[in-house]
């Protein structure tokens, strides 16, 4: 049963998403143009499809239930905004200010109505947003540290080698991305100097 309300919520979600996936996101003005910011207006409708079936989920499953489909919900929807929205996309800084406003003042109150641990489940977009949105210089060395190459090791990376390359991206805020993962983020950015 849980798999069945699973399915038809994100059903439901993906036939809204479509417009939204087609977003120019290397087109956008800077968020700093805006006299307020809002979410984009083609995740609007995605939205309000989330929100109504997990409310309706809510009020007519056990609490474990819903927990389960919380969760999995949550888990299809990080997902979808990282392979259909993240990795299929080129992002301005522009684009990249307004994915992290979409996420954080759109996406995170829905599921942060039923868990105040929601950020947690996404935390892979919200680093995903940190590298797009980092600054020229600091994308342009951590990108070359993340891709410089040992010599001596060939096809795969040192166990010393991955530590130093990991403890960079965690000085940078990124804990749940793998160096694989940062670097297609990275060239997700419109930036062509990186």
């Amino acid at each position: 049963m849980v798999n069945w309300i699973v399915h038809t919520i994100l059903r439901d979600v993906n036939d809204r998403s479509a417009y939204y996936q087609k977003t120019r996101w290397q087109m956008m003005f800077s968020m700093k143009d805006y006299i307020q910011p809002c979410l984009t207006p083609n995740l609007c409708k995605m939205l309000q499809a989330l929100q109504e079936s997990l409310q309706r989920a809510h009020q007519r499953l056990s609490q474990k239930e819903f927990l389960n489909v919380w969760k999995s919900v949550g888990s299809r929807v990080k997902k979808f905004f990282f392979e259909e929205i993240i990795l299929e996309n080129i992002f301005n800084e522009g684009g990249a200010e307004q994915l992290e406003y979409d996420i954080k003042n759109g996406l995170l109150p829905i599921f942060g109505q039923y868990s105040i641990r929601s950020s947690l489940i996404f935390s892979k977009i919200q680093e995903s947003c940190l590298l797009l949105k980092m600054p020229v210089s600091d994308a342009f060395l951590l990108k070359n540290l993340l891709t410089r190459d040992d010599p001596a090791v060939s096809f795969r990376l040192s166990y010393a080698e991955t530590s130093e390359k990991m403890q960079a991206l965690r000085e940078h805020g990124i804990y749940n991305l793998s160096v694989q993962n940062a670097l297609f983020v990275f060239d997700r950015r419109l930036t062509t100097s990186l």
